[in-house]
């Protein structure tokens, strides 16, 4: 896409968020091009600037792929970031460290009230802090959860950001509450914390991204609560909304939750059908390597349950050659 010029129709396509459409090459492609930048405007408008909006501020953290295109030019041209909005997304590795040394009682009190911190490039920072904490320090992850609904409610408060866009970072912020408290055993407070997930949900904008991390908790959730149905539906769900919005390497994390999810429900070979056609399909650089291993452990396991011995102590011993590898909880 970064060479061919979009159509009105594509654009149509990637705003709504079509599985066929790239966001990634899509935003290069619009840094480099002026005419599909004014097609683009043209197209979508305000929805465009959300759209656009939503793509840039995680990359400014280098958090997100393609993150070394202009994205200041970009920003510029759509007037989608104001100088002040680039700096807010600048500062926010230090406002969260502010925040996380502060008294426990009062951080999310802080978060809420103090004008400095109603920032939603904060709000995803402290969500990017917790996701990577959900498996080596829920409770850590939890509260950081916390803190990044109350920083979005506070963004409320001062009136300067689409209402839309607040309910799109609430509704994520309590999807991850949620998988903390799952981590911790709490499933009825998990439960509670998706519930109130979802309500954000269904006043945001709709986009595909928000969408897909409250239905990844919710797998998640569903499947430690062995309601298999809809935990194979939620996963589905997650995968192509975490597609759509260009997070592939969540997208490859989904399907080797559905290869989980069967396993756990007692479908020992469809498990295993899934788990071998990831691995054949995906590469360690493509998905990640802690992805890729937790795919062979779990192979590996459902393998030995079918008794198929011989061929679990070869994936066994491969995974025994990483030094990196060590038997984590799934998150």
């Amino acid at each position: 896409m970064a060479d061919a010029h979009l159509t009105r129709d594509e654009i149509e396509r990637l705003i709504a968020g079509s599985p066929h459409g790239d966001p990634v090459a899509a935003v290069v492609h619009l840094v480099v091009c002026p005419g599909c930048a004014a097609l683009f405007e043209q197209t979508t408008g305000e929805r465009g600037r959300i759209w656009l909006r939503r793509r840039l501020a995680p990359a400014y953290g280098g958090d997100q792929e393609g993150a070394d295109v202009d994205l200041a030019a970009l920003a510029a041209r759509f007037c989608v970031l104001t100088s002040g909005e680039v700096d807010d997304v600048l500062q926010a590795a230090g406002l969260a460290d502010e925040l996380e040394a502060a008294p426990r009682q009062s951080r999310t009190l802080r978060a809420t009230n103090v004008r400095r911190f109603r920032s939603l490039a904060l709000g995803e920072e402290l969500l990017r802090r917790a996701r990577k904490a959900w498996r080596s320090e829920p409770e850590r992850a939890e509260e950081l959860s916390e803190i990044a609904a109350a920083v979005f409610a506070g963004c409320r408060l001062c009136g300067q950001e689409p209402r839309s866009l607040i309910e799109d970072g609430l509704a994520p912020a309590w999807a991850s509450v949620a998988n903390a408290r799952r981590v911790q055993g709490r499933l009825r407070a998990a439960q509670e914390s998706l519930e109130l997930a979802v309500r954000h949900l269904e006043s945001g904008s709709g986009e595909a991204e928000a969408k897909a991390w409250c239905c990844r908790a919710a797998a998640s959730l569903y499947r430690d609560r062995r309601r298999f149905e809809e935990a194979r539906h939620a996963s589905r769900v997650a995968r192509e909304g975490f597609v759509r919005a260009g997070l592939h390497r969540e997208g490859f994390w989904m399907e080797v939750q559905e290869a989980l999810i069967e396993g756990e429900a007692g479908h020992l070979e469809r498990s295993i059908r899934l788990f071998e056609r990831f691995l054949a399909r995906h590469s360690v650089r493509e998905v990640g390597p802690e992805v890729h291993r937790l795919a062979r452990h779990n192979l590996a396991g459902r393998l030995a349950q079918s008794g198929r011995g011989t061929a679990a102590r070869r994936v066994f011993n491969e995974l025994m050659a990483d030094q990196d590898w060590s038997p984590d909880p799934v998150s």
